[in-house]
């Protein structure tokens, strides 16, 4: 099977396919795909926020075309299972929905949005985050991240979590691959 990098501009919101919901551990998953392959999408550099091992958050400040392609996919899910009524079908109740992009507001006071990431840096190795500088030479050194820098992201959406434990609905997400520009400051 070939994967194929979706881009802000050819990625298009129709052509996605949420398969038959399945009871896995408690929680509704219905799996995510495009002709069926995964929906993977390429983010253009983003700068960092904050990093840890579990999530990465991106700013989307003063990026428009990164915010509408998410608010349009979040939409899409939301219309989705309205459409499809499945809050009754599956006696889903109080449930809210998670959005990607969330407001964060920096030591300066200024709030801006920002793009919300599950990483994975423990799991299983073929499903492990990668983090990469040029010419593919891995980081080892985390704090790296810590400082200013940019990345390009291969971000892959799974499925659509029905979470019974939290009462939440979300996109589940894992960054694949971040491929990490140190900024240096300007003299």
């Amino acid at each position: 099977m070939s994967i194929k990098l979706l881009h802000q501009n050819t990625f298009n919101i129709k052509e996605i396919t949420v398969h038959k919901l399945l009871e896995i551990k408690g929680n509704l998953i219905g799996d995510l795909s495009i002709t069926s392959n995964p929906i993977m999408l390429f983010i253009d550099q983003l700068p960092v926020i904050k990093f840890t091992e579990e999530e990465i958050l991106l700013s989307l400040k003063n990026n428009k075309e990164y915010k509408k392609l998410f608010d349009d996919l979040d939409n899409f899910i939301i219309s989705y299972i309205h459409d499809h009524d499945i809050p009754n079908k599956y006696n889903l109740k109080k449930f809210n929905y998670t959005p990607f992009i969330n407001s964060y507001t920096n030591l300066q006071g200024e709030t801006f949005d920002v793009l919300k990431l599950k990483l994975n840096l423990l799991g299983p190795e073929e499903f492990r985050t990668i983090l990469f500088y040029r010419y593919g030479q891995p980081i080892e050194n985390l704090d790296v991240m810590k400082g200013d820098v940019l990345v390009k992201t291969v971000l892959e959406c799974l499925n659509i979590t029905f979470d019974n434990n939290n009462k939440n609905i979300y996109i589940d997400n894992c960054v694949r691959q971040l491929k990490v520009k140190c900024l240096h400051p300007k003299r």
